[in-house]
């Protein structure tokens, strides 16, 4: 039986959509939930949270992110919001998706990528 939480798909914004593609084609990542972790974790390590401006045509189903993925998802929920209720609501996705979206520009930048 699958979970509602397993049915979750995380938002992706289609400003970096480009991007993102290019960092898996060129095998710098194996895909986007490889893409989407990485931004997320730089995001929250520079403080950087922001909404998705517009989202993607698709998004990441949850299930495409092993168990350690996300439990980290759930460590940046909890430090985020200080409240250890986060890790059983659904509200940690969109803290993950906001720190992903704001990382992403700075993962490009240490990869020196254009985001273009």
């Amino acid at each position: 039986m699958i979970s509602e939480e397993d049915k979750y798909r995380i938002k992706r914004s289609a400003s970096q959509q480009k991007a993102m593609l290019f960092l898996i084609e060129n095998k710098i990542f194996g895909d986007y939930a490889g893409v989407l972790l990485i931004s997320a974790i730089l995001g929250f390590l520079n403080n950087k949270k922001l909404p998705i401006d517009k989202q993607a045509s698709d998004s990441v189903q949850i299930t495409f992110f092993d168990s350690e993925a996300r439990n980290i998802i759930k460590l940046i929920a909890f430090l985020d919001s200080g409240n250890s209720s986060i890790i059983n609501s659904m509200d940690k996705y969109q803290i993950f998706e906001e720190y992903a979206y704001a990382g992403f520009p700075i993962l490009l930048e240490k990869l020196e990528i254009d985001k273009d």
